[in-house]
């Protein structure tokens, strides 16, 4: 690998963002039989998508109806939230592929059997952004405050895991019923960036749609820490501790455990009408370490990969997680502003 000057580098970016190519040649417009069959086409992947996820919610129907997970080779189901969670997760897609009448099968199932008293633990990420993403996601496309009052029920419930450390970092895993809380033993029991940081978008809007400031005030006392605290070359390492409110180590990545913090980052900003600077300062400072100090070419094709910094020396890999980095910066490209 190679590590080219942080300012080409950002060139580059911006050419392949804008479209803008090195050599241009206009390029003639379509005609108008040929819009016709791009549009015919898009109709037809369209069509062949919609039957697909039919074919997979059938099968959840079928085999799996208010189960988290469908399994499907063996016809049979799993749980591990505990929330019906594909029912949850699936409501968006439902609404807007236009299958109304499973929705509202779905609604009538959340209205009368969701309840948030399990007794296990149960990931507080992996809750929030499923199931009360997905929750608040049905009330905003359909209206139906029945949506709304499930995901306050839930935000409750939730809140507890905020109650729980002297920094308000959020446990890992709560137990809905009794209220405990824990942290992994594999980050020696330290949080993790990519899910307390993951966790904003979600609670801010459920403010919004209920007036009331405590689910904010929650998730945003999380990233005013992370403001205060110094960064790594605008970077956050992937390990704080909820006792101290200080990194436990340096290790620097855009992939598994940083990833979708500085997916959030920018979608923050954005969110809040863009009216919080210090947010959109945090994704800037953020994208310009990247760039600067984990962006390289490989070698001989020189295609540009985001690496990994370990706290003592780089690991050139990028994870699948980090493909996300593309679409990140088209949107600060076109909503940075």
């Amino acid at each position: 690998s190679t590590r080219p000057a942080a300012a080409a580098i950002r060139a580059a970016l911006t050419l392949q963002l804008t479209g803008v190519s090195l050599v241009r040649e206009p390029t003639p417009l379509p005609t108008a039989a040929e819009r016709a069959a791009s549009d015919a086409l898009a109709l037809e992947r369209r069509e062949a998508v919609r039957r697909g996820f039919k074919h997979s919610w059938d099968g959840y129907r079928k085999y799996a109806w208010g189960q988290d997970e469908l399994k499907p080779r063996s016809n049979s189901s799993k749980n591990w939230l505990h929330q019906a969670a594909t029912m949850i997760d699936s409501l968006d897609c439902l609404w807007i592929m236009g299958f109304k009448e499973d929705f509202a099968l779905a609604r009538d199932w959340i209205a009368a059997h969701l309840h948030f008293d399990f007794s296990a633990p149960v990931s507080v990420f992996e809750t929030v952004i499923r199931s009360l993403g997905g929750l608040i996601t049905a009330y905003e496309l359909s209206d139906d405050r029945v949506f709304l009052t499930k995901a306050t029920e839930l935000a409750d419930v939730l809140l507890k895991a905020f109650s729980s450390t002297p920094t308000g970092l959020p446990c890992t895993a709560l137990n809905f019923r009794t209220g405990s809380c824990t942290f992994p033993s594999w980050t020696g029991g330290s949080a993790i960036l990519s899910e307390y940081g993951t966790i904003q978008l979600e609670l801010k809007a459920l403010t919004q749609h209920t007036g009331d400031p405590k689910y904010a005030a929650a998730a945003m006392r999380v990233m005013k820490l992370l403001h205060s605290l110094p960064s790594i070359h605008g970077l956050a390492p992937t390990y704080l501790s909820p006792k101290t409110g200080r990194f436990t180590n340096a290790v620097l990545t855009l992939g598994a455990l940083g990833d979708s913090y500085y997916e959030y980052l920018l979608k923050q900003w954005v969110h809040t009408g863009k009216r919080e600077p210090w947010l959109r300062r945090m994704y800037d400072r953020a994208v310009d370490g990247m760039t600067g100090y984990l962006l390289f070419e490989s070698t001989p094709n020189r295609l540009p990969y985001i690496a990994e910094h370990n706290g003592r020396a780089y690991v050139h890999k990028m994870d699948h997680l980090a493909c996300f980095v593309g679409a990140m910066l088209a949107l600060g490209a076109q909503d940075g502003r």
